[in-house]
């Protein structure tokens, strides 16, 4: 193992092609980066904190965070590039995660996540940014379409975090099939969110649900500008505040 720590990075091919046994060596050897340079077909891969994966070719799997429910599980820093990923992204509970210069055919979700960039992608099916995520730059993508939105993804809490989306960016991006839309619940909601720089080919930024009235504390110090689209904005919300510009 000696020769893998002063090598920098694990492949597969280094434990009989299994790209799980990969990722779980990397982290037991404090390696942390692997790298994929052929084509691999698996199922559900889950990647442990300070995981670095570079992939060089095509991997069929969807790609999830080591899922704890507690702040004290929170599993910090991950790096994902390159290539093309043929399923979706799951990031639950972590912090300082990058995911860049990808193709990625189904969706990527971030729930209580935060710390969060993600630029030069493309995603085929739905950005989700959900649930207690906070401190996020989400630009250069193209994108299906793209939620910022309160309702549960996947059904479970993180315990002493705060459930409100805070502080994110999503901007310089293109949606090829729907809009992007806001969404709050009525336990939480959206403070300081700026969505800008957005092309659509039917209504770029819906905020709020139809017959569905919250309270309008639940949006607030949201920003809204450059949108590019037949209609460029549809509000179905009362706001607490929100600056728009068209």
């Amino acid at each position: 193992m000696i020769e893998l720590k002063l090598r920098g990075y694990v492949t597969p091919e280094d434990f009989g092609g299994d790209v799980q046994t990969a990722i779980d060596k990397a982290e037991q050897l404090d390696i942390r980066k692997v790298v994929l340079s052929g084509d691999y077909t698996c199922g559900t891969l889950i990647l442990p904190g300070y995981t670095h994966l570079i992939i060089n070719g095509t991997l069929k799997a969807d790609l999830h965070s080591k899922k704890g429910c507690g702040w004290c599980d929170e599993q910090d820093r991950y790096f994902l590039e390159g290539g093309k990923l043929d399923g979706s992204i799951y990031l639950y509970n972590t912090r300082r995660a990058v995911v860049q210069n990808m193709v990625i055919t189904g969706d990527v979700t971030y729930e209580f996540s935060r710390d969060m960039r993600m630029e030069h992608c493309t995603v085929e099916g739905e950005l989700k940014i959900g649930r207690g995520c906070a401190n996020g730059i989400l630009q250069y993508l193209t994108v299906g379409s793209a939620a910022i939105s309160n309702q549960v993804f996947c059904g479970d809490i993180v315990l002493a975090k705060d459930p409100a989306i805070q502080n994110i960016v999503l901007r310089d991006t293109v949606l090829t099939d729907g809009s992007v839309c806001l969404v709050g619940s009525e336990d939480c909601g959206m403070m300081n969110i700026q969505v800008d720089h957005i092309t659509a080919l039917q209504t770029a930024v819906i905020l709020g649900e139809k017959d569905a009235a919250l309270p309008k504390e639940r949006y607030f110090n949201l920003t809204f500008t450059d949108l590019a689209a037949p209609q460029q904005f549809l509000q179905q919300n009362d706001v607490k505040h929100m600056y728009l510009e068209l």
